[in-house]
């Protein structure tokens, strides 16, 4: 049976049949301390913690029907967090030895017809 978990961010689903392990463990790619699933396919970090993963595999495998309410994010949001997220940061320097890291975010351009 699918879970509906959430991974960076996105709506993700988990066969509960294939989970082999659960545990805390920290993501190298984003450095937060989440959950990590390991199934007999691979590994996935999400966001849920511990209980909160056991509760909902336990309703399932009880009779309840999971949640199957979700958005999937629209491209333009996608392509925001992928730039917002994977940019590196730009660094200005306040000092020789202090440097201030600075986060530039996702400005899209509309662009008329008439514009060029």
């Amino acid at each position: 049976m699918l879970v509906k978990l959430t991974h960076r961010g996105t709506p993700t689903l988990v066969n509960t049949d294939q989970i082999v392990s659960i545990y805390m463990d920290t993501d190298m790619k984003s450095g937060l301390v989440q959950s990590k699933i390991t199934t007999t396919n691979g590994i996935v970090f999400v966001e849920e913690s511990l209980n909160v993963i056991q509760k909902m595999v336990w309703q399932v495998k009880n009779g309840v029907p999971p949640e199957m309410d979700y958005e999937v994010p629209t491209i333009e949001q996608r392509m925001e967090k992928s730039y917002n997220n994977d940019k590196p940061l730009s660094y200005e320097p306040i000092s020789h030895r202090v440097r201030t890291p600075i986060r530039r975010n996702y400005n899209p351009h509309t662009f008329q017809d008439n514009q060029f």
